[in-house]
C-alpha cells in the first residue's frame, strides 16, 4: 500500500490511459494567427481547478508547468525553457500587457479565476504577436464558455496569514448575447514564520511589511449573430503592496502602488471561407514606488490596434494583417515624454494535406529608432496515424530594448538609446503519441542586453552576450477509472541547460556557465482523484538546484513541494475547497536571502445560483 501511494504521489506519469478530461471550461474555439504557431509547437492549459484557491497566477506556474517562476520582495517573473523573464510575453485577448518601461509583467498582480482559461504557449513566436515572445508567452483569456443562461456565483475564501479572498460572477447569456462582471478583492498579510539562514544560529523571524492587497473589475460583452461577432473587454484593477527586504537587509519600509485601465474592442465578420478580425485596446497604467531613498512614479499610455484578413481556398488559408501601436510613458527618472509608434504588417500561408499540414509566416516591423530585422516562421505537422504526430518549427524572433533601457536618467544609472534588439533563433521538435509528447528545442539569443557599470562607475545597458538555451520537455495526461474511482493527471518533465556562449565584457567568467536561477531539472504532477462528490487533487513540484550568480560560486539547494486540495459538493449549488499548501513544511529559497511560507491552508465557499 506505501509503494501504491508513493507511486500515486511521486510518478503519475506511470497510469496508462487513453485520453484526457482535466477540469478546464469548454470554449467556443476560433482560430486567430496566434493558432498557427501551435502547428509546430505545444501548449496547454492551466487547470482551473486551481484557481479559486490561488492568490496570483505566479503561485501556480511556481508548482507546475515547463515555465520557472523567480519571485522576490514585490516581483514575480516567468522564465521559458532558461531564457530572461523579458523574453517572456503576456498576452490579454490578443493584446500585450508587457510593461513598456521594464519590459517584464508581475504575475503577482494577475488573479487567476479573472479569466475564463490560461494558455501556455511555449517556444518564439514574435512574427506572430510582436516584441517579447522569444522563450514563450501565457495567454489570459476572457472567452465565451458554454453555459446556462444566467447565474451568479459568488467565491469567499479565507486562509493562513491574513489571507482573504471575495468574488462575484454575474452571467447573462442567450442566443445572440453574453455578458459577465467580475469583481474580486483579496488581500494578505503574508507575515509567516522563517528560518534566516543568513545570521548566526539560524534564528527564526517572521516577516514584516509584506502586506498585499488587489481589487479588480473585468466586464465582458460579446454579440454574435448574422456572420458579425463584436463586443468588448474591460479591466480595471487596483494594487498595493508593502515591499519585504531581503533576510540579511534593512526594511526600507517600501510601498508601491500599481493601478491599471485595460479595455479592448473586437469586430469580426466572417462568410463564405472569409474573415476579418478588427481590434483596438487601450491601456494605461499608473505605478508608484516610495521607499526611504527612491519616489519613482511613471504613467504609461498604449494604443494597440489590429486588422487580419483571412480567406480560405480549397485547403490553403491565407493571412495578412496590420499592427500599429503608439507607446507613450512619463516618468520622473526620463529627461522627457517617451513617446513611440511603430508600424508592422505580415503574411501567413496554411496548407493542409492528406497527413500534413504547415504553415509559413512573414513579419516586418519599422521602428523609429532601432532596425528590426525580418521575421520568419515554418511550422510543420505530419500525422503518421491518427495516434502519433511528429511536430517542428524554426523561426527567428526578437525582444526590443524597454523604455527603462532607453530612457532612464537618474539614480546612478543611465539609458543608451543606441541598442539594438535582441534577435533569436528557435527551433523545435516534438514527437506525439496520443497524450504523451516529447519535445526537444534549441534557442540562440544574440546582442543580449546586459547592464553593467561604466568606467565612471555609472550603469548602462548595451548589447554584449550571447546566450543558448536547449532542452528536453515531456508531458503526459492520463485518465481512467477503476469502479466509481476517477483518476486523472497531467505530467510534466523539463530538462534545461541555458549558459552564456559569447560576451564582449573582458575576463567575463559566466562564459558556459549556467543562467543564473534557471534549474536544469523541473518535474511537476498534477492528479485528481474523484469519487461522487468529493474530488482530492495532489500537486507535487520538484526544482532542481539553481546558481544565484553568474559564475556558479553561490546556490540555492533542490527542493520538492506537496500541495493537497479536497473539494466537497454538498449540493447543486454549493460546493467547499480545502488546500494545504507545502505540506510537508519544507523550508526554502526560490530567490536567494528571500523565504518562502511553510505550511498554509485555505478554504473556499463556493455558492452558484
Amino acid at each position: 500500500m506505501r509503494k501504491i501511494v508513493f507511486y500515486i504521489l511521486c510518478f503519475p506519469t506511470l497510469l496508462l490511459c487513453q485520453d484526457i478530461n482535466v477540469n478546464i471550461p469548454e470554449i467556443i474555439l476560433e482560430e486567430n494567427l496566434l493558432d498557427l504557431h501551435l502547428i509546430g509547437a505545444q501548449n496547454w492549459y492551466v487547470d482551473t481547478s486551481l484557481s479559486q484557491n490561488t492568490f496570483s497566477i505566479s503561485e501556480i506556474l511556481s508548482r507546475f508547468g515547463n515555465v520557472t517562476i523567480k519571485e522576490y520582495g514585490s516581483l514575480s517573473t516567468a522564465f521559458f525553457r532558461g531564457l530572461p523573464s523579458s523574453n517572456t510575453q503576456i498576452l490579454w485577448n490578443k493584446t500585450p500587457l508587457n510593461s513598456l518601461s521594464t519590459g517584464i509583467v508581475d504575475l503577482g498582480l494577475l488573479i487567476p479565476s479573472s479569466f475564463s482559461n490560461i494558455l501556455i504557449n511555449s517556444g518564439g513566436h514574435s512574427n506572430f504577436t510582436g516584441s517579447g515572445a522569444v522563450g514563450g508567452s501565457i495567454q489570459l483569456k476572457n472567452n465565451m464558455i458554454k453555459s446556462s443562461k444566467y447565474f451568479w456565483d459568488i467565491n469567499y475564501s479565507i486562509g493562513s496569514f491574513g489571507m482573504r479572498k471575495k468574488s462575484f460572477k454575474h452571467h447573462i447569456k442567450d442566443s445572440i448575447n453574453y455578458f459577465d462582471i467580475i469583481f474580486i478583492d483579496q488581500k494578505i498579510n503574508n507575515d509567516f514564520y522563517y528560518v534566516n539562514n543568513g545570521l548566526p544560529n539560524e534564528v527564526i523571524e517572521k516577516q514584516e511589511h509584506a502586506y498585499k492587497s488587489s481589487k479588480q473589475l473585468l466586464i465582458n460583452s460579446i454579440k454574435n449573430s448574422n456572420h458579425i461577432k463584436s463586443g468588448f473587454n474591460l479591466w480595471i484593477s487596483k494594487n498595493f503592496r508593502k515591499v519585504p527586504v531581503g533576510m540579511l537587509s534593512f526594511n526600507p519600509k517600501a510601498i508601491q502602488f500599481d493601478n491599471s485601465f485595460r479595455s479592448n474592442f473586437f469586430y469580426n465578420y466572417y462568410k463564405n471561407n472569409f474573415k476579418i478580425d478588427l481590434s483596438y485596446s487601450y491601456l494605461t497604467e499608473d505605478f508608484e514606488y516610495e521607499s526611504l531613498n527612491i519616489s519613482s512614479k511613471l504613467e504609461t499610455y498604449q494604443h494597440y490596434s489590429l486588422i487580419d484578413f483571412c480567406q480560405k481556398i480549397n485547403n490553403v488559408n491565407l493571412y495578412f494583417g496590420i499592427n500599429f501601436q503608439n507607446r507613450k510613458v512619463n516618468s520622473n527618472y526620463y529627461l522627457q515624454t517617451a513617446n513611440e509608434s511603430l508600424l508592422a504588417y505580415y503574411f501567413s500561408v496554411k496548407h493542409n494535406l492528406n497527413k500534413i499540414t504547415y504553415n509559413i509566416s512573414i513579419r516586418k516591423e519599422v521602428h523609429p529608432i532601432y532596425k528590426i530585422p525580418n521575421l520568419y516562421s515554418f511550422n510543420l505537422k505530419y500525422d503518421f496515424t491518427s495516434d502519433l504526430s511528429l511536430k517542428a518549427y524554426i523561426s527567428n524572433n526578437f525582444r526590443s530594448p524597454s523604455f527603462n533601457d532607453l530612457y532612464w536618467v537618474g539614480d546612478g544609472a543611465l539609458g543608451n538609446i543606441n541598442l539594438d534588439p535582441e534577435i533569436s533563433l528557435n527551433s523545435e521538435a516534438s514527437l506525439n503519441y496520443k497524450n504523451l509528447h516529447f519535445t526537444f528545442y534549441s534557442n540562440l539569443i544574440n546582442q543580449m542586453i546586459y547592464w553593467q557599470p561604466n568606467s565612471i562607475g555609472i550603469w548602462e545597458p548595451q548589447n554584449l552576450k550571447e546566450v543558448k538555451s536547449r532542452g528536453l520537455e515531456i508531458k503526459l495526461n492520463n485518465k481512467f477509472k477503476l469502479k466509481n474511482f476517477e483518476i486523472i493527471s497531467q505530467s510534466t518533465f523539463c530538462n534545461t541547460v541555458s549558459q552564456i556562449q559569447k560576451s564582449n565584457i573582458n575576463n567575463d567568467n559566466s562564459i558556459g556557465k549556467q543562467l543564473s536561477y534557471v534549474p536544469k531539472l523541473k518535474v511537476s504532477n498534477l492528479i485528481h482523484l474523484k469519487f461522487k462528490n468529493w474530488m482530492t487533487s495532489l500537486l507535487t513540484s520538484y526544482n532542481g538546484k539553481v546558481f544565484t550568480t553568474s559564475d556558479e560560486t553561490r546556490s540555492l539547494p533542490k527542493y520538492f513541494l506537496l500541495d493537497v486540495l479536497f473539494h466537497y459538493t454538498f449540493c447543486d449549488p454549493l460546493n467547499i475547497t480545502f488546500k494545504i499548501n507545502n505540506l510537508t513544511n519544507k523550508s526554502y529559497q526560490i530567490y536567494e536571502w528571500y523565504p518562502m511560507p511553510g505550511r498554509n491552508y485555505s478554504i473556499n465557499f463556493n455558492y452558484k445560483f
